[in-house]
């Protein structure tokens, strides 16, 4: 079995969590707003990675070497917020009730421990996730040690780091030693920014030897960055290297994945009303009993249920269809459309749920099975869709649907809202997909299938309406989210005029202009030469042309927008500058001007765009299949 070691970086998700969540109270009146959500960071991290070792590792709140250095580490910090403070003790309660092996260290921080961990252990896993929000941790990943980022789902390999830092992992320490680091204090080298020194590390590899060759030094800025400022550099480095040789108090049979449900976390969630919490526990619980049953090992993955399906309609009367959702105060829709196009869809049927009772019904009796569900909390992953739906056959909505998309992004906005993250994050279960194609899946199995993303669907709705009611922004979605479903569908359905005459016309100029440029290129040269291939043009740009190579990937040298720019900026050759308008006219083409006019619908003669409330993390509307919102609205052409 394979030995993947994960290592929280449990100050890093205390005040992320702290920050992200609004103010939460137990029953108490004490606050748990960061407890709440570092357990959701870690329950997450346990169903999506499944590690067989983890370790929390934890500062201790007191001064370390790097105080002794340095007076001002970390003396521009704000003091902890008076709301967490009494927020630690119930974190460290809870991972002791989780049965989560941790480490602090006096003297030391956190990520001392992580670093420590990391190249003591590393002989003893097969891989080694550090889950973290902070760069600096960044210098420790390699073939087999690898950063995630918990809110924004990212694992970071070594390719990872060098594509979002623009330098190695190796480099990371001399990339901020050049930088600094304002959350910590750090001063870095005055006149520098992560530009300049992702150039020179580029150029040089190590602060080191970036030192050694100062004399080379271009830029009055740089110039007096290392005539001036030198010492701060190496200063930093100290303050940024994290110390790998800490006294640890466990050892790696120590971090084995002992968390499960247990009474001592039971009751701490109890005290402290956590109710979507206890309820994953006792669902785990019984899931853990089912299987001691069956003698078999089994996955926090749910049972498949066996639904008893029925066929609503003229021979299974409203009665009938009483009897089976009475008892129930949560039921799921779910509307099967033969296509996506909202201008010509057709529903091709439409599905209920409530407990294990799946009930199909055409499109007939739409609005008598409303008239019976109207008061009961109506749960779907469609809103809007299923609203247009009601408009456009004038069956009145009930004020109790309930989108969980919608109503997870209120709670948190960062993280992904599809059903099966979901499921993962709330049931840690998994969901079926739908990914069907016309007659390749039965329709026994079909209904199955969605019955099972219904089911999922209410579990997830519960628990989502009362924690949105808990954090008070229910009606958020009551009078705005709600509301706008029928506003943004009947814009959807209204649809947009394109003029696809005059982008017939663009398109000629717009060819005729790349044509001109591959001519002028090739004419360079004396060659032909594919410019969609970054091959090809780092070949012709660095071998060709000999122009100086800004920076190397694994697969050869780079020539994204930033190579170009300051290729172009130093006007050695005008192959830079042409490369950069070939592209900018090659994506209006390929994404717009040719895209467009082959979304029009045949029926309405306009483009049907899709206005999501839950893709934006800022809370704007996102314009989706196609983005509307990304054309560029001027240029030279």
């Amino acid at each position: 079995m394979k030995k993947k070691l994960i290592i929280v970086d449990i100050s890093s998700f205390i005040f992320r969590a702290f920050y992200a969540i609004r103010p939460l109270t137990s029953p108490d009146g004490i606050p748990v707003n960061a407890v709440h959500g570092v357990w959701n960071m870690v329950f997450k991290l346990l169903s999506q990675y499944s590690p067989t070792h983890i370790v929390m590792a934890r500062d201790t709140g007191e001064k370390t070497f790097r105080h002794e250095l340095y007076d001002d580490y970390k003396a521009n910090r704000t003091e902890v917020p008076e709301d967490l403070i009494p927020q630690f003790a119930i974190i460290h309660e809870l991972v002791e009730c989780m049965q989560l092996a941790n480490q602090k260290k006096v003297g030391y921080e956190a990520d001392d421990v992580i670093g420590t961990i990391c190249t003591k252990w590393k002989d003893e896993f097969d891989e080694i996730l550090i889950a973290t929000g902070d760069k600096d941790l960044m210098q420790f990943v390699d073939d087999k040690v690898k950063l995630v980022d918990t809110m924004k789902d990212i694992i970071y390999d070594r390719d990872g780091v060098f594509n979002k830092m623009n330098v190695w992992p190796e480099q990371i320490v001399d990339y901020l030693s050049i930088v600094g680091d304002a959350s910590d204090n750090i001063p870095g080298m005055k006149g520098i920014g992560a530009k300049g020194a992702a150039k020179l590390l580029d150029q040089y590899k190590t602060l080191e030897a970036c030192i050694e060759n100062k004399s080379e030094m271009k830029g009055k800025r740089v110039i007096d960055a290392f005539e001036n400022h030198v010492e701060d550099a190496l200063l930093s480095k100290k303050l940024i290297q994290i110390f790998t040789e800490v006294d640890l108090d466990i050892k790696p049979n120590d971090s084995v994945n002992s968390f499960g449900p247990n009474p001592e976390l039971e009751t701490f969630f109890e005290r402290y009303g956590f109710k979507s919490a206890l309820k994953k526990i006792k669902d785990i619980e019984y899931q853990n009993h089912v299987a001691g049953e069956n003698n078999e090992q089994i996955s926090s993955a749910d049972e498949t249920p066996e639904f008893n399906q029925q066929n609503f309609g003229k021979e299974f009367g409203v009665s009938e269809l009483k009897k089976l959702i009475t008892d129930f105060e949560s039921v799921a829709i779910y509307l099967d459309f033969d296509q996506s196009d909202i201008s010509t869809r057709r529903l091709v049927n439409a599905y209920l749920l409530a407990g294990n009772n799946l009930i199909t019904f055409t499109k007939e009796y739409l609005e008598d099975v409303f008239s019976i569900i109207g008061k009961k909390d109506i749960y779907t992953e469609h809103g809007k869709r299923l609203v247009n739906y009601l408009d456009q056959h004038s069956i009145a909505k009930s004020k109790k649907i309930f989108d969980v998309t919608q109503l997870h992004y209120l709670i948190n906005q960062n993280a992904k809202h599809d059903l099966s993250s979901m499921a993962e994050e709330y049931l840690a279960k998994s969901v079926p997909g739908l990914d069907k194609k016309q007659g390749d899946i039965e329709a026994v199995d079909l209904s199955s299938q969605i019955g099972l993303r219904m089911k999922a669907v209410i579990e997830i709705g519960e628990v989502l309406l009362k924690e949105a009611t808990e954090r008070e922004v229910i009606e958020v979605y009551r009078k705005i989210d709600f509301p706008l479903f029928s506003v943004l569908s009947e814009m959807e359905g209204n649809g947009i005029l394109l003029n696809s005459k005059y982008l017939q016309k663009y398109q000629k100029d717009l060819e005729k202009e790349i044509a001109e440029i591959e001519a002028k290129i090739s004419g360079l040269y004396d060659g032909e030469i594919n410019l969609r291939s970054s091959k090809q043009v780092g070949e012709l740009l660095f071998e060709k042309l000999n122009l100086p190579a800004k920076k190397k990937t694994k697969t050869g040298y780079s020539t994204d927008s930033s190579v170009l720019e300051d290729l172009d900026s130093m006007g050695v050759s005008e192959v830079p500058g042409l490369l950069l308008k070939y592209r900018e006219i090659d994506k209006l083409l390929s994404t717009y001007v040719r895209a467009l006019p082959e979304l029009v619908s045949v029926k309405t003669k306009r483009i049907h765009t899709n206005f999501s409330q839950h893709t934006a993390a800022t809370g704007r509307l996102s314009s989706l299949n196609p983005n509307l919102q990304n054309i560029p609205i001027r240029n030279e052409s």
